[in-house]
């Protein structure tokens, strides 16, 4: 009788096991099966729709618009490069004849630098002194001075009647790209 009690255990267990294999795994296996021969059918008629080439051209004009991208932000001025903004609008101006008399940013704007965007316009006033022509020949290289500087406004003032020099005064705003100090401040953490 030991015997019998011995062996039904073993059998019960064999025919759970059986039970289970034909009544929830080969059915869910099947249609997991059908499941995976539709994703891959899928895939093959997706692939077919988009050509390699297709996906190549695609990812040419990201790659050159990711340059064109890092071009255009290395033109404007880096916010951390702020405090050198006068000498270098001095040595433009040197470079062109000019003497930087003044430079001075609309203080009320300053908050600008700290939002979250990643080019900000920063309004300034820089005042110059010298001659009408040397104006014209710094007016006409103003897009490749190295900042950013959008002329909104030019006043030229002579201070007196004898002067040969006048005093030109330009209203605009520099670029800032704020992203830059803050990716240099990333990579200095890492």
């Amino acid at each position: 009788m030991k015997d019998k009690k011995q062996l039904i255990v073993p059998v019960l267990a064999g025919l759970v096991v059986v039970a289970w294999i034909f009544l929830f795994y080969l059915p869910y296996s099947q249609q997991i099966g059908s499941y995976n021969n539709r994703l891959k059918e899928l895939e093959k008629r997706e692939a077919d729709r988009i050509s390699p080439m297709d996906i190549t051209i695609q990812q040419n004009k990201v790659d050159s618009l990711k340059v064109k991208l890092d071009n255009t932000l290395k033109a404007f001025y880096p916010e951390d490069k702020l405090l050198d903004l006068g000498r270098t609008m001095g040595k433009v101006g040197r470079d062109y004849g000019l003497t930087l008399v003044s430079i001075v940013p609309d203080h009320s704007s300053l908050s600008i630098l700290f939002s979250n965007q990643q080019i900000s316009e920063l309004p300034v006033t820089v005042i110059y002194s010298g001659r009408f022509m040397r104006l014209a020949s710094f007016l006409d290289k103003i897009a490749h001075i190295g900042v950013s500087f959008k002329l909104t406004e030019l006043k030229l003032e002579r201070p007196s009647f004898d002067s040969r020099d006048l005093q030109i005064e330009l209203n605009g705003v520099i670029l800032i790209n704020t992203r830059i100090s803050q990716s240099a401040e990333n990579k200095n953490k890492a």
